[in-house]
């Protein structure tokens, strides 16, 4: 027996698709563009299947444009075209799926980002300690007091 393991890095390129196969098994198809390094190069792209829980969380985590890490067995599936030209497609069957990105600055409305910003650039309120600040003397932990790791009876 032999099969070919493939790790992928790349950029989903539509929403991903969910089915169901016969026996209800949940099947998730996206398409994955991996950049060979120079910016001028076109990606080379792979279609990728996700099964079970797996094509749960994809459909449900993945959006186009989100980074995705992927490794699974690699396979070129071949057919005949239309046109009766033999075409070819490289696949991977997803054994482990992982988002690379944080969704949350990708999908977010240009009003809702400047909301964010703000909120974040505004100084923290009066009676709150800012985090990092020197503290007052009644903050002040005494060298008597503290527990240093490591030492017995400390």
């Amino acid at each position: 027996m032999s099969f070919a393991k493939v790790i992928l890095i790349g950029n989903v390129g539509r929403k991903p698709e969910l089915r169901f196969t016969a026996q209800g098994i949940p099947v998730c198809t996206v398409s994955v563009a991996v950049s060979m390094g120079k910016q001028d190069d076109e990606p080379l792209w792979f279609s990728v299947s996700c099964w079970r829980r797996l094509a749960e969380l994809a459909t449900e985590f993945l959006t186009t444009g989100r980074q995705v890490y992927v490794e699974g067995r690699l396979s070129l599936d071949t057919w005949e075209g239309r046109d009766g030209g033999v075409h070819t497609s490289l696949h991977v069957d997803a054994d482990e799926l992982r988002f690379l990105d944080r969704p949350e600055l990708r999908v977010l409305p240009q009003e809702q980002a400047d909301q964010v910003k703000q909120e974040k650039a505004q100084p923290a309120p009066a009676n709150k300690k800012a985090v990092g600040a020197p503290a007052d003397d009644k903050d002040e932990v005494k060298p008597s007091a503290r527990r240093v790791a490591g030492r017995k009876g400390a």
